[in-house]
């Protein structure tokens, strides 16, 4: 049940019409921008520019100006916004930023070379805002292809030093300007198309490497991205799940309809949602089950049929008289996979446990040693070299109805379980002289040694980053109606 909660936090990690949906909406869309800011800020101050060449037709100075060792400081990238549409199309747009140009120029002229002076130099340029939309197809094989690119620059202003010949080219700086303008707009849409668009689509499409979740060699899940879905509001990573069981099971899941009350949550507050269907859930589940996941046994000061204070034996006499000074352990295991409801607020749970009650004494507690820890052991496998029901004494099968409430503080999934239906059955039954009112008292009072059993599965939680394998904050979980909502906001695409 411990894996029950790890199952049911991961899971909350689905969407839309398929298994497993990664929603960026406009939080995340806003912050993916500001990422994209500070990528470009990072790239274009590391850039080299290849020289660059332009041709004067009249004039004194007609001939060829080269630009070389173009860099550029002070930089300041644009504001960046991202707008899905529907059809699978992503368009980002960028207003204002700035930065300071600086080259060296040369200058072949037949006419001042006459001059016999220097027809080399310096060009300072301040260049500022920018204005640019680029238009990007995501198609169903997930390659982001560049529709449409536009940029303009509103202000180009250059300045030439370095010789007389500067003071000739001073005349012709607009011709200039307007040619390394043109060039720099060609160059922005250059650097989108080569360099912005594959980052891009890099950040995004490795996003389902941070919801692989793997239990103890037991059950793990891995997700693949099938393709990219836009709407006006958002974009919905689609994925598939592969479940592995080491019973040597493996399941995909794939819903073959959309689920469309995943469009219809509240206006997110955070950066990421995350959906998980019910089916999927559900497999998760039986895969668990399937592995022997669903399985716990512990003992308490009550478990005891001796005592000077409150504890079983005193309750129950004919159960001393029975088997004398000892300390019961509590063995429980599913019987049947869980099946799970998710509905507004909870989840519905059906459980079909086994609860085993056995003596302690015939085994060697010493020799689990780091096993117990206040004593619970929380592998039964460890200290039976066969099936612990082997040595049971009484054997109860419940059926119940269960609501499961989830939350997520600390850092932590934890989960609460109310039974609120119940039916126990006596299965077998080792004790030769107790009386068949102990026994049925036992079987009573076998609903709270369930949820003692389920506590302990809850109780220690789950961490988040066992589930979400990326830097994540203000997480919160709810349960709606068929599926488990999580939001996030992800710390990498978080601004300063």
């Amino acid at each position: 049940m411990k894996f029950f909660l790890t199952i049911s936090i991961i899971y909350i990690l689905t969407t839309i019409i398929y298994p497993f949906v990664l929603r960026i909406n406009e939080p995340g869309l806003k912050s993916l921008g500001i990422f994209t800011q500070k990528w470009m800020e990072k790239t274009i101050k590391n850039t080299t520019f290849s020289p660059y060449s332009h041709k004067i037709n009249k004039g004194i100075a007609s001939g060829q100006i080269t630009l070389s060792n173009v860099t550029v400081s002070n930089f300041l990238p644009p504001g960046i916004v991202y707008r899905p549409y529907d059809g699978g199309f992503l368009e980002m747009i960028s207003s204002n930023g700035k930065g300071d140009i600086a080259a060296d120029w040369d200058i072949f002229s037949e006419y001042l070379a006459y001059l016999k002076f220097p027809l080399k130099g310096k060009v300072y340029g301040n260049v500022s805002g920018l204005k640019s939309e680029v238009s990007i197809k995501i198609n169903h094989e997930k390659n982001f292809i560049i529709h449409q690119c536009s940029a303009h620059f509103t202000t180009f202003d250059l300045k030439l030093s370095g010789s007389f010949a500067a003071n000739v080219l001073h005349f012709f700086r607009d011709v200039i300007a307007k040619a390394l303008k043109r060039r720099g707009e060609e160059y922005y849409c250059q650097l989108v198309k080569e360099s912005l668009v594959p980052w891009l689509k890099s950040e995004i499409i490795r996003l389902p490497e941070f919801f692989e979740f793997n239990y103890d060699g037991k059950v793990s899940i891995s997700q693949s991205l099938t393709h990219i879905d836009t709407s006006d509001r958002f974009l919905d990573l689609v994925m598939n799940n592969k479940i592995y069981s080491s019973s040597g099971s493996i399941i995909e899941t794939v819903s073959p309809l959309p689920l469309r009350s995943y469009n219809n949550t509240p206006i997110p507050v955070r950066m990421m949602e995350v959906f998980v269907s019910e089916q999927t859930i559900q497999e998760v589940m039986t895969s668990a089950h399937m592995a022997g996941q669903f399985k716990s046994n512990f003992t308490s000061p009550f478990l005891r049929t001796d005592c000077d204070g409150l504890c079983l034996g005193i309750l129950l006499p004919g159960l001393k008289n029975e088997v004398g000074s000892t300390q019961l352990r509590i063995f429980v295991r599913s019987t049947i996979p869980p099946i799970i409801r998710l509905q507004n607020q909870k989840a519905l749970m059906l459980l079909n446990v086994s609860l085993e009650i056995y003596q302690n004494e015939p085994f060697e507690i010493e020799e689990i040693g780091t096993d117990i820890e206040d004593n619970v052991i929380s592998d039964i496998s460890s200290i039976f070299s066969t099936s612990p029901i082997d040595y049971s004494v009484l054997s109860i099968n419940i059926h119940c109805e269960a609501d499961l409430q989830l939350r997520i503080s600390e850092k932590k999934l934890r989960g609460e379980v109310g039974i609120r239906e119940s039916r126990a059955q006596l299965k077998e039954n080792k004790f030769s002289e107790m009386g068949q009112q102990t026994v049925d008292l036992i079987v009573n009072m076998s609903l709270p040694f369930l949820e003692d059993a389920i506590y302990g599965f809850l109780e220690n939680g789950l961490d988040i980053s066992e589930i979400i394998k990326i830097p994540s904050s203000n997480e919160a979980i709810l349960i709606q109606q068929g599926f488990v909502h999580i939001l996030a906001d992800l710390e990498m695409y978080k601004g300063n």
